[in-house]
């Protein structure tokens, strides 16, 4: 059984996916000539290798039918590099993947919100300060430094992730190149969305929600290439440090814990970033921004965080391909999805070709959800 795709949007998705004609043809295991004439339309691919091409390049099984290639899309993206990039990062076919996963779920997100009511984000400049900006953010995200440091290690970044979507806003968690950015944002005034990337450990993750965050409170359309010490990316990042480690929190501590020294040890940061459930190096950063920390405090911090492991993972039960979604989409997203389905927006087809998931999958995923959400 041939199955019959159209030639222009395979290699439209192609292109997008960032790999050559070669890559495929390697992936589903066909020759180069195969695949040339798949986009030339002369051939077509079996039923098993259409499922590899698919699976290939990350497309629903309806998109190879698509009678043209999507358009362009409008959104631009900020891509925000890890600390100590000193230029630009050039986004790998594995950004790129992760990046249009996005701008598509935001498409089908915009269309099943056009009905609702939007988002409401609170808007700042980038002259505000931003200890003002946080005390701003922690309002609208209802959130407390209590309840922050009663949270288990793991529950932080869960917590906050399900106040953003409580706000209409999609927070994916992607995997991003290992050494490149920690997240992304595409501001929308229907759908807007920020990824975090998951090869950073739970801890960073949170610090990335609020970055990203801070950058639809911008409201700012940017460029792939931003450079991690521009003003708005600082900017970006003391409105995350300052929502999770609050200048009176610290001060209390330098008070009534240090005796009223600087901050000046690893085992003090360490204690200070355990009972706010933040990073070693973000603490550090917090401590010197603040005026708080002795002299070469990050140096001494980073020198020791960085022969700890860094990693995404934080155990818990197997990972089926129902749980990844869930994990990797939202609660918000694909409670959305499942609204909509019941609601005959999208027929269970539609939802199942989405998700990439088999009907017993989608069972599973929505008792995912149900349990989430209790």
């Amino acid at each position: 059984m041939l199955v019959p795709i159209t030639g222009s949007v395979l290699a439209w998705a192609i292109s997008e996916a960032g790999l050559s004609i070669a890559d495929v043809a390697n992936e589903v295991g066909v020759s180069q000539t195969l695949v040339a004439d798949w986009i030339a339309g002369t051939a077509q691919p079996s039923k098993t290798k259409f499922d590899q091409l698919r699976k290939t390049l990350d497309r629903p099984e309806s998109f190879f039918f698509l009678a043209a290639p999507p358009p362009p899309s409008v959104s631009t993206t900020r891509f925000r590099s890890h600390s100590g990039r000193t230029g630009p990062h050039t986004p790998t076919p594995e950004d790129l993947k992760a990046i249009k996963l996005a701008q598509n779920l935001q498409r089908l997100m915009r269309w099943l919100g056009q009905e609702h009511e939007r988002p409401v984000i609170p808007r700042a400049s980038i002259g505000d300060p931003p200890e003002v900006v946080a005390e701003d953010a922690r309002k609208w995200l209802a959130w407390s430094t209590r309840e922050q440091i009663s949270a288990k290690d793991n529950e932080v970044a869960k917590l906050l992730r399900g106040r953003i979507e409580a706000q209409g806003i999609t927070a994916l968690n992607l995997t991003l190149s290992e050494d490149g950015f920690r997240g992304f944002s595409l501001p929308d005034a229907i759908a807007p969305v920020i990824a975090v990337n998951t090869r950073d450990d739970i801890r960073a993750r949170s610090f990335s929600y609020l970055h990203e965050c801070s950058h639809l409170m911008l409201g700012d359309e940017s460029i792939c290439d931003a450079l991690p010490e521009s003003g708005t990316e600082r900017w970006c990042d003391s409105v995350a440090a300052a929502f999770l480690m609050p200048r009176r929190v610290l001060a209390g501590y330098v008070d009534r814990r240090f005796r009223r020294q600087k901050v000046d040890s690893f085992e003090q940061v360490r204690w200070a970033a355990n009972q706010l459930n933040v990073s070693l190096r973000a603490m550090a950063l917090r401590f010197e921004s603040v005026g708080m920390a002795a002299p070469g405090l990050y140096g001494k911090v980073n020198k020791i965080a960085s022969t700890i492991s860094r990693g995404g993972g934080i155990g818990g039960p197997p990972q089926t391909r129902a749980r990844r979604k869930l994990q990797r989409y939202g609660a918000g997203v694909v409670g959305r999805l499942m609204v909509a389905e019941e609601e005959g927006e999208l027929d269970k087809a539609d939802l199942t070709d989405l998700l990439n998931l088999s009907r017993a999958e989608l069972k599973e995923l929505r008792g995912l959800l149900d349990e989430s959400a209790q």
